[in-house]
């Protein structure tokens, strides 16, 4: 009382002078690009896109820059009212996507050496910036919560659409990746349109939503009610079920090669979900259940955010791409044992 404050702020200034390359790895033989898909509503969303130089034959960094904006992830919508295209993409390519969309999270689409190894078999990596998060801003998360929930998912369907009109994607060999909310994103678009995809990764899933956010005694339910809706009430209820994945399995459609990896230590996704997506899938006459089986790995032992060894993340990994590679592969028609999906054959065959 009466005394006297002294404050020091301190500026610390840090600047990169070197930058030293990760090891092998070369940044000119790939190509980054931003590219916009239409939304039903006319709104412009973003998709980030990564290939390998050589596995698009005549694109150059120039003709890329061009037609799409590079990896310097500004939010500026731009002015066009269509999807990019790029004559310098001529031919398209096995893709996997992935998505969030929730929460009002931004997913980067950073440096990822699990990206790159796909690249480098000869795949398109996407991520969709679709409505739910925040890559736009807090009205971008607005319009993909609540009432207006399914909004994230018909931009999926829309991010394919304009890859695929793009000739960046190949229409036959698509596969869709999400996890934890992302895997509602999957759900959800599969039951969409089933076809649409080859394969279908889904980790630690939030695949019944109708039925878990009915249950205010689970520890995360009245804070997840803020982002899905509150089934609980009439509204909510109709809004829930209308895009809760387990409740929305379409009879008799032909569902893609899916992979469901629930975690039985998960405080966040019950690891019943996935089974019951799985269980509605098989039990509705799933077709081509022979050549597109829907799997579910359980995880023993792990929660919500996987083991904490880094060597059994990375194999828990492998397993997971690698389902992903086998079942575009199989989309393809390609021989499983003779490689990989970079020029349609070979699998990382021979030296990048």
């Amino acid at each position: 009382k009466g005394g006297r404050w002294r404050s020091t702020h301190c500026l610390h200034v840090e600047q990169v002078w070197v930058q030293p390359p990760p090891h092998g790895f070369n940044p000119d033989q790939y190509i980054c690009a931003r590219l916009w898909a239409k939304a039903e509503d006319g709104a412009l969303i973003p998709i980030s896109v990564l290939s390998r130089r050589s596995s698009i034959a005549t694109a150059t960094k120039d003709a890329a820059d061009s037609t799409a904006t590079t990896t310097d992830t500004d939010t500026d919508t731009p002015d066009t009212d269509a999807a990019t295209t790029s004559s310098s993409l001529p031919r398209p390519l096995p893709s996997l996507l992935y998505g969030y969309g929730a929460y009002g999270a931004c997913t980067e689409a950073g440096w990822d050496v699990e990206r790159l190894a796909l690249a480098d078999c000869g795949l398109l990596h996407a991520v969709c910036h679709v409505r739910g998060g925040g890559e736009m801003g807090r009205r971008w998360h607005e319009a993909g919560r609540r009432e207006s929930k399914a909004t994230t998912f018909s931009d999926v369907l829309a991010c394919v659409s304009a890859l695929v009109e793009a000739g960046l994607a190949e229409p036959t060999a698509l596969a869709l990746e999400g996890r934890s909310a992302g895997g509602l994103l999957v759900g959800a678009s599969l039951n969409l349109s089933p076809s649409t995809f080859a394969a279908a990764i889904a980790s630690v899933p939030f695949l019944d939503a109708a039925g878990t956010l009915q249950d205010g005694t689970l520890p995360l339910t009245a804070n997840e009610w803020e982002e899905f809706g509150n089934p609980n009430e009439v509204e909510g209820y109709e809004s829930v079920l209308s895009f809760s994945p387990v409740h929305n399995v379409v009879s008799g459609a032909a569902y893609p090669a899916t992979l469901l990896l629930p975690a039985l230590n998960d405080a966040r996704t019950g690891f019943w979900e996935a089974h019951k997506f799985a269980h509605a899938v098989r039990s509705n006459g799933h077709k081509h259940a022979a050549s597109r089986p829907v799997l579910v790995c359980t995880d023993m032992e792990s929660g919500h955010f996987r083991a904490a060894d880094p060597k059994e993340r990375a194999s828990q990994r492998a397993k997971e791409l690698g389902f992903a590679v086998a079942a575009l592969r199989t989309a393809l028609g390609l021989d499983l044992e003779s490689g990989g999906l970079d020029n349609h054959k070979g699998l990382c065959a021979g030296d990048p």
